[in-house]
């Protein structure tokens, strides 16, 4: 009886033991960007350890560790990517409506408003300094415009090196004062939380703007 019992165990594959505990530890990649290879590392434990066990000749247990490993590591993983990218298009989508709002307020002659959204980095933008914020190029231009022109987003991306925020670009058009009646406009744009009763309200705030080449 002991000989049989013997003769029928199988040692478990480490590799195995070692893709169920990666793989587990793959939801870690839903926290935070930085545990993204940890599914990676998941997967290629998993694979190994597959090939571990079903060898030939190979007597070890393990298969269904490996592809349990394998089968988290593969949600996990393929659910941080997709938070991931879902996050970044609405924060794209929010970066877009403020920049359009600015530009609304600064084409509607809501030169306070638009004062009023935009960071102390921008020149001129203080609260009573309207008229200082009126002679600012890129407000002339776009009041130059007219209430007839239409402003579209062309463009948003994350800020680069020294830039945090996101980056809006922008044209308004038709333009009768421009040589091919079109304003581009860059503006720099980076979200705060306000404290508010009960929570925090996000306020974007427009850094800095410029005429684009």
């Amino acid at each position: 009886m002991a000989e049989e019992a013997a003769a029928d165990y199988r040692p478990v594959s480490p590799l195995a033991v070692a893709a169920l505990a990666a793989g587990a530890c793959s939801a870690l990649a839903l926290v935070s960007p930085i545990c993204w290879v940890l599914p990676i590392i998941a997967i290629v434990l998993s694979c190994a350890a597959l090939l571990d066990v079903h060898r030939e000749g190979a007597r070890k247990a393990g298969g269904a560790a490996a592809l349990v490993g394998l089968a988290l590591a593969t949600g996990f993983g393929a659910q941080a990517l997709a938070d991931a990218a879902v996050g970044r298009w609405l924060v794209e989508r929010r970066a877009a409506a403020a920049a359009s709002l600015w530009l609304e307020a600064v084409r509607a002659g809501r030169l306070a408003d638009a004062a009023g959204m935009t960071g102390p980095a921008a020149p001129g933008a203080g609260g009573a300094l309207a008229e200082a914020f009126a002679a600012q190029p890129v407000v002339r231009a776009v009041r130059g415009c007219g209430g007839e022109a239409a402003a579209e987003v062309t463009g948003v991306a994350a800020g680069e090196g020294e830039e945090s925020g996101w980056v809006v670009r922008v044209r308004v058009r038709p333009c009768a004062g421009e040589p091919d009646g079109t304003v581009a406009l860059r503006l720099l744009l980076e979200p705060t939380a306000v404290p508010r009763q009960g929570g925090s309200l996000e306020r974007w705030t427009v850094r800095d703007f410029a005429i684009d080449d």
